[in-house]
């Protein structure tokens, strides 16, 4: 998904691409205590079978289901941002690094690689000088286009 805004007062250019997230923070949540709930209910019955057993492998299960509902929320979270400003654009992520990488506006390059047979996605790089950053992982085919396009038209006003 790819938002843009435009400050009138300043040349200034935003576009944040980010996934299209499925579910939020509070639905991942009730979807994890739906199924600890559901994991606790079948480890209660066999404990009262009297196959105690199940109960620490249910426990695995259960945080091993919250650690990947975690870690997928984490990721659907991340967002790139790109910048445009009068005679630079900047490029950064949202991850813990927090890099920020600069390019000349007058030098830039938008490079759109497609493949010839159509079995892989399409990439879009941003660069200068030999110098390429990969935008726009997350997007769909039609989605990475229109940001091209549209990056293509902020650079050259």
């Amino acid at each position: 998904m790819v938002e843009s805004d435009v400050s009138p007062e300043s040349n200034r250019r935003i576009f944040v691409i980010k996934p299209n997230r499925s579910l939020s923070w509070k639905q991942s949540k009730r979807v994890f205590f739906f199924l600890t709930a559901c994991l606790v209910a079948v480890g209660c019955y066999f404990f009262l079978l009297g196959a105690w057993v199940v109960l620490p492998f249910a426990g695995l299960e259960v945080g091993l289901i919250g650690f990947v509902i975690y870690r997928q929320f984490r990721w659907a979270s991340r967002q790139q941002i790109i910048e445009i400003e009068d005679n630079t654009v900047w490029i950064s992520e949202n991850d813990p690094s927090g890099s920020k990488i600069g390019f000349p506006a007058a030098w830039l390059q938008i490079k759109h690689n497609k493949d010839p047979y159509n079995w892989y996605p399409s990439r879009l790089y941003v660069g200068s000088h030999g110098r390429y950053v990969e935008i726009g992982k997350n997007l769909v085919e039609s989605e990475r286009e229109f940001l091209a396009e549209e990056l293509r038209c902020a650079v050259q006003k």
